[in-house]
């Protein structure tokens, strides 16, 4: 069994990644469309703490918080969270343009003693979230490109 457990899910985009990029760093803007995460605060600066509530696959909502870790610009976001014995979340957006079109990458990798004894529950409740939020992203982009 692993201490770390892994979610990626990878999306084509027929947006730029200039419109990706803007949509995904308006925090305030996430009640609109985000499935996943909402009442997101903080900067899309590195150091700039983040909070935000998770809704999972089930309904459930669960207030929590992060770091920003990474900041490429038009590239790459990343924030960690979490207890680092327990449970922590690297999350990361990342952003490939191919031509006029975007390829996202959205993921975590989460570490800890919860990833060892919780694999069932975040296969139902939380692996399903990255490609939701993903598409939501699309259909956002998409539309006002």
């Amino acid at each position: 069994m692993s201490l770390h457990y892994k979610v990626v899910a990878e999306t084509l985009i027929d947006a730029s990644a200039e419109r990706v990029w803007a949509i995904l760093t308006d925090f305030a803007g996430y009640d609109d469309w985000n499935p996943m995460l909402t009442e997101m605060s903080g900067k899309p600066e590195v150091g700039s703490d983040l909070r935000f509530i998770v809704t999972d696959a089930k309904g459930s909502r669960r207030r929590m918080g992060g770091k920003v870790h990474e900041v490429i610009p038009g590239r790459r976001l990343e924030w960690r969270g979490g207890n680092p014995v327990t449970f922590i979340g690297h999350h990361f957006f990342e952003l490939h343009p191919v031509g006029e079109t975007t390829r996202f990458i959205h993921g975590e990798v989460y570490f800890g003693l919860g990833p060892l004894f919780l694999r069932p529950v975040l296969n139902a409740r939380a692996a399903p979230l990255y490609p939701a939020l993903n598409e939501a992203l699309k259909a956002r982009a998409e539309a006002q490109e």
